[in-house]
């Protein structure tokens, strides 16, 4: 996900990857939807919450960092909360990706519902000035993606030929973490541009102090060699990532850290954070 104001191209390339070597579950959400037989065990999955502070060295460099809000912020290095979340729900797993810029009064959401019946994304922008909320699924035919979007510019509908496979974001980086996929090329659905954007994602692992492969650092490239994502896991544990090749990294706290964040800079923490302190 870029940052506001940044941009990932969204041009609609195939995939070039062998389905053969994904579980089943896995290919049928990269090359459409048919119902898994047997069916996805979604009951196994344990549900998961992290939390991260995304800092900017550069806001605190330069100029003074100034009063209220904006101030705290730039003198803190802090651009935006991260939340990340899966949840099972009646429907099937639920990835939730929550990002505040308190700044800017901006919050953005991705939602992915991996179900039975098939992948849905729902991304929402909310801002002071305005909104944008849009539904991507895949059409019942599994040959491209039902396009949805409304806002202040009225109501777009439009679909999306994904005839050479494709993949939700969030989903994609649910594999990667697993490590059931750790490496290929992808057409990832890009809910800002509205379109399929070819990434390759490349691991590396890291030796721990024992020799042993603690931790693996995952790349997502454009086809033009710039970076859209590094992730940095220990085990399905995701310590910390970037997005683009910009300075702001996300940094991983607790839930208490993220709640008392949440306060001082005028948001309201998920309710599931606030049970869980």
């Amino acid at each position: 996900m870029p940052l506001k104001g940044e941009r990932w191209d969204s041009d609609r390339l195939r995939v070039r990857f062998s389905r053969k070597l994904l579980p089943f579950a896995t290919a049928a959400a990269l090359a459409g939807w048919a119902p898994p037989s047997p069916p996805v065990n979604f009951d196994a999955l344990s549900e998961r919450v992290e939390h991260f502070v995304l800092e900017d060295t550069a806001l605190s460099e330069g100029e003074a960092p100034g009063s209220g809000l904006r101030g705290m912020l730039r003198g803190e290095g802090v651009r935006g909360l991260v939340e990340w979340r899966r949840r099972r729900t009646e429907g099937g797993v639920q990835l939730e990706l929550e990002v505040h810029y308190p700044g800017e009064g901006l919050r953005l959401m991705d939602v992915e519902c991996l179900t039975e019946r098939g992948p849905r994304l729902v991304w929402r922008e909310v801002s002071r000035a305005a909104g944008r909320t849009l539904v991507a699924e895949w059409c019942d035919d599994g040959s491209g993606l039902r396009v949805l979007e409304w806002g202040s510019d009225g109501v777009l509908r439009e679909r999306t030929d994904a005839r050479g496979g494709a993949v939700m974001p969030l989903y994609l980086l649910e594999l990667l973490r697993a490590e059931r996929v750790t490496g290929g090329e992808f057409l990832v659905f890009d809910p800002l541009g509205r379109g399929l954007e070819a990434l390759t994602a490349r691991t590396i692992h890291f030796a721990g102090a024992d020799g042993a492969g603690s931790t693996r650092r995952v790349d997502l490239r454009r086809e033009d060699g710039t970076l859209a994502g590094r992730y940095t896991f220990a085990g399905e544990s995701l310590e910390e990532f970037r997005w683009q090749a910009s300075a702001v990294r996300a940094r991983r706290i607790d839930g208490r850290e993220y709640a008392e964040r949440c306060v001082r800079y005028g948001l309201e923490p998920d309710e599931e954070t606030v049970k869980d302190l």
